[in-house]
């Protein structure tokens, strides 16, 4: 494991501050932070734990430990600072597009074409059956208003 005490300044002998210090980092800081393995954060968090120069560093990783690692936990996390439940597809959390909102509701999104590949691959259907499994059992179905919704794209020439 590599020293990583070079991507910081150190301690100014006459302030004792260091970039570190305080509540926020620079983007350039946070983006080397974010670059490192989790281990690799570990071990800054052992090396500057007890120094109050760092308390910066020491909380910018913290709430990196708290991000949402995927659209489910990211979803989770909305409903719990909303305190607003959602609907969800179980065994779907990949196809997990985001949050859709109407009037007085917001409700989770999916990407169909990710939906119907799932469908393909993990129950071995071929395109059809996918199709009309998903027509029938999926998008048929009405749930109240937290229902999910479906988005397909446009495959248009150049279209990403």
């Amino acid at each position: 494991m590599g020293d990583f005490t070079h991507m910081m300044r150190q301690p100014d002998p006459f302030t004792a501050r260091s970039g570190l210090d305080g509540d926020e980092l620079d983007a350039e800081q946070q983006k080397r932070v974010r670059a490192m393995t989790p281990e690799q954060r570990a071990t800054m968090r052992g090396w500057f734990a007890e120094s109050p120069h760092y308390r910066g560093l020491i909380a910018f990783m913290d709430s990196l430990e708290r991000e949402p690692k995927t659209a489910r936990e990211w979803v989770d996390a909305v409903s719990e600072e909303t305190d607003e439940p959602f609907l969800v597809m179980d065994d779907f959390d990949d196809c997990i597009v985001g949050i859709g909102h109407r009037f007085h509701d917001s409700f989770v999104v999916y990407d169909r074409a990710k939906v119907i590949a799932k469908l393909m691959e993990r129950d071995g259907m071929d395109y059809d059956e996918a199709e009309e499994y998903f027509g029938f059992n999926i998008i048929g179905g009405w749930n109240g208003e937290k229902t999910v919704a479906f988005i397909e794209f446009p495959s248009l020439p150049g279209a990403k």
